[in-house]
């Protein structure tokens, strides 16, 4: 009878200071984090390719993504995700500048486009929903808001426990007041064009 040999992984012997399970964006940049301070870090991932909602797939002849649109402030070099961008990269990663028109919502009766600059946008959906320039500024300060009071509950997160756990019901609340809400609801409070 012929004994079987099971697989074993050539990694198994290694010896690693950290190992993040998935390599989405998060554990890819916290891996190359870890690893530019003098860490030997392994990622572990199920999927046949790295990369979370980076992935592209192919069917015949078409291509699709799974989630991630296009990423923001990369064209600001004191911004803070550019800065994190081109340290993990080592200053290698060269960004492409959308279209100002960068995206549309079709439907069958009428389209909508969203350009750049925000003053722009904001122009084209007043010029769209005239009746509503009042609830479109409101909906764009609540939108900048609740992106403001985001950062201090992820902030929040990157603080040492006993700091983080105090901090936490101050850094957190105002994200709570935005989070907790779901966009049709508010554009409803605030928008007088149902169509």
């Amino acid at each position: 009878m012929k004994k079987w040999n099971s697989y074993k992984s050539s990694q198994a012997d290694e010896k690693f200071d950290v190992i993040i399970i998935g390599s989405d964006i998060s554990g890819l940049t916290v891996g190359a984090l870890l690893s530019l301070n003098g860490k030997r870090v392994l990622i572990l991932e199920k999927h046949f390719k790295i990369g979370g909602f980076t992935h592209t797939f192919r069917s015949d002849n078409y291509e699709w993504d799974v989630g991630i649109h296009y990423v923001g402030e990369v064209h600001k070099p004191w911004s803070m995700i550019r800065k994190l961008f081109d340290l993990i990269s080592g200053n290698e990663l060269t960004w492409s500048q959308m279209d100002e028109n960068y995206d549309r919502m079709i439907f069958p009766d009428r389209n909508y486009d969203f350009i750049a600059p925000n003053e722009k946008f904001i122009e084209s959906m007043i010029s769209s929903f005239p009746m509503d320039e009042l609830g479109i500024f409101k909906y764009i300060t609540l939108v900048n808001n609740s992106v403001k009071s985001a950062k201090s509950f992820f902030l929040n997160k990157a603080l040492p426990d006993p700091i983080g756990f105090l901090s936490y019901p101050f850094m957190a609340k105002n994200f709570f007041n935005y989070s907790d809400r779901i966009t049709y609801d508010v554009l409803n409070e605030i928008i007088n064009d149902k169509n």
